[in-house]
Formats: structure tokens, C-alpha cells, sequence
């Protein structure tokens, strides 16, 4: 901020608020969250206990967010087996998923796994908030661990910069163990009403689509658009090939155009070289999930047997960086779109 604003106010909240408080009631009693107020229309809240996900980000008023009916769940309640998972699922601006195991339920290598892992359900530890001037940084450590098993941390560090209307963030994942194990991660960001409507559209560089299911066939020249909410209408989910930029960047939109408003999201697509767009237009249900991440969500037994499945060896670490932006206007948007036709 200019130096000059300080003239003008008592408290640095005034300008860029930033709290940390702890939910009552409920499944959420408990759970730590960090808020930040950028200044500039973006809000954004970020829960500590639930891996540091963002839990719901609001953008001039609006909140751009799925919240499912449980909301915030502490992960007391949290259950691994089968499809559990979705009793905990808020799902929020982003729910994180694996670190050994993404998608499906499955039984890998003598392993029960659970719908999309453990770690979005992992508090972090020697969790920190602090600011220097117009910048905040918020960072911890998820342990994903178990006797005989993995030995796997998760490093989150977001920056968020007075008025930017710009999260970034980077995540670094480490092999504490002496054990080469799975690495299966995924970043489920979702976007909800009414930040997403029938006025909506998705924008993804892609060179090819590919249905996970027969029903996602029968609506694959649609992927891209959003109809009016459905009583009981099924998911629907692709696979996209996204071509990149010369920095090995991907980048994923979606723009309101009634109300005048989009998100971009900025990714490292060689690391995470699978791209998932999930989309429910049912009643109560409706969301679109935009996920880049390093494997199918078919299950990990399906990604051992085809050959594509990722391994993380004793002391190897992996870092990706994620810029998530929010944005107003057409102009914008198209100088966005220029950007993706010339990835290749």
C-alpha cells in the first residue's frame, strides 16, 4: 500500500483485515480459520485444521464457493472408509486430496483406500500468520503418517498481497520415511453459486476431452457450459489434455459473463499432468470442480496396473506453485484467452 495511506487510518485492519478465530457449534466446533480482507473485494478464509484449504473466497460480495450442506466439518468426523469421504466434504473453494492415493475407493497393494485420501482432512502443524506491510503470508505442515507405511508432509505456504485480488501459494510435498511410496495428489477447486450460473462459462486450453463415464459422454459437446439446476441430475467428469505455456504453465477460467466476473488459476501442468473437470448441475448440487493433479482419479490400483502411477522416493521432495486471480471484465478475460491459444 502507499506509504501515504498510513496518514489516513489508525489500524493496517482498516485497509487489509486479517483474523484468526476458531468455529462454534456444530461439526465446525473447533476447527481454526485465518480471514483475510485483501481491500480490493476479495475475501478469503482459510481453514488451518482442514489442511489449510480455502474454505470459501467471496469476490466483490459474491461468494465464488460450493458449501455443501454440512458445511465446514471438522476432521474429528472424519471417516476413510469407502465414500465416507463426502460426509466431510465442504467442499469449499479447494479441498486437497491424497498424498498416496487419489479418486475412487479401491484396494491397492493390501491397501484399503478411501474416495481421494487423508491429508484434506489432516490440521496443520507449526501453523503461522504473519505480516510484513501490504504482504501476508500464512504457512504449515500436514503430516501424512503411519507406522510401517507412509512418512509424507505437506508444506503449504500462501502469500496474499494488499488489493492484488491474487492468492498464491506453493505446496511442497516431502518423503520423511526411508520407504519409496505412492504419490498420488490432487487439487480439487470448486466453484459455486453465484459465482457460477446458466451466465457462466469454463475456459480450459485444451487439445482433447475424454468422458469418464457413458453419462459424461451424452453431454460432452457441453462440457464447457452450465445448464439450470436439475432435480437429481447425475455428475458428470472429463479428463482434459491441456497444452501449456513455455514455462510448462497450464491455466484453467471460468467467467460469469452477467455479472462480469472470472477466476484464473495458474498451475504447473508438467508436475500435475492430468486435468479433471467435474460438473454437477442437480438441485442443492450444483458445482463445477476445475483439478489439476498428478494421476486419474480412477484408483490408484487402475494408475499401478496401466503404468502411470507416481512414486516419491526417501528425501525426494516435489514443489508445485499455484497463482489463483479474480478479475472483472470482458477485456480482461479475452487478454486471458489470448494467453491460452498460444500454449501449445
Amino acid at each position: 500500500m502507499a506509504k501515504t495511506d498510513s496518514k489516513y487510518i489508525g489500524n493496517i485492519n482498516q485497509l487489509f483485515d486479517v483474523k484468526t478465530y476458531k468455529l462454534c457449534g456444530g461439526k465446525a466446533e473447533g476447527v481454526l480459520c485465518t480471514e483475510i480482507d485483501d481491500g480490493a473485494g476479495m475475501n478469503v478464509v482459510i481453514a488451518a485444521d482442514k489442511c489449510m484449504d480455502l474454505q470459501q473466497i467471496r469476490y466483490k460480495g459474491y461468494g465464488t464457493a460450493y458449501i455443501g450442506e454440512a458445511g465446514t466439518v471438522s476432521p474429528v468426523y472424519f471417516t476413510h472408509d469407502g465414500f465416507e469421504f463426502l460426509r466431510a466434504f465442504t467442499p469449499g473453494s479447494l479441498t486437497t486430496c491424497g498424498l498416496t492415493s487419489i479418486g475412487s475407493p479401491t484396494t491397492d497393494d493390501g491397501e484399503e483406500l478411501g474416495l481421494h485420501g487423508r491429508i484434506g482432512n489432516i490440521p496443520a502443524d507449526e501453523y503461522s500468520v504473519t505480516r510484513d506491510g501490504d504482504i501476508v503470508k500464512i504457512s504449515g505442515i500436514m503430516r501424512q503418517w503411519r507406522l510401517f507405511g507412509e512418512n509424507l508432509t505437506l508444506k503449504r505456504e500462501y502469500v496474499i498481497k494488499y488489493a492484488s485480488n491474487e492468492i498464491i501459494f506453493t505446496d511442497t510435498v516431502t518423503n520423511k520415511g526411508y520407504r519409496t511410496v505412492p504419490h498420488m495428489q490432487l487439487y480439487h477447486f470448486n466453484f459455486g453459486y453465484p459465482f457460477i450460473s446458466e451466465d457462466a462459462r469454463i475456459y480450459l486450453p485444451t487439445d482433447e476431452v475424454t468422458s469418464r463415464s457413458p453419462f459424461s459422454e451424452e453431454r460432452k459437446a457441453g462440457w464447457d457450459v452450465l445448464t439450470s439446476p436439475v432435480d437429481g441430475e447425475d455428475e458428470v467428469c472429463y479428463y482434459h489434455k491441456m497444452r501449456k505455456n513455455e514455462k510448462g504453465e497450464s491455466t484453467a477460467v471460468i467467467y460469469n459473463h452477467k455479472l462480469g466476473i472470472g477466476s484464473c488459476y495458474r498451475y504447473d501442468a508438467v508436475k500435475l499432468d492430468t486435468f479433471v473437470n467435474w460438473k454437477v448441475c442437480g438441485s442443492g448440487e450444483y458445482v463445477v470442480g476445475l483439478e489439476p493433479g498428478n494421476g486419474k482419479v480412477d484408483g490408484r490400483d487402475l494408475s499401478r496396473q496401466n503404468g502411470d502411477l507416481k512414486f516419491i522416493a526417501p528425501g525426494e521432495t516435489v514443489s508445485c506453485k499455484f497463482s489463483l486471480k479474480f478479475f472483472e471484465g470482458k477485456k480482461k478475460l479475452n487478454s486471458i484467452l489470448n494467453e491460452q491459444a498460444m500454449m501449445k
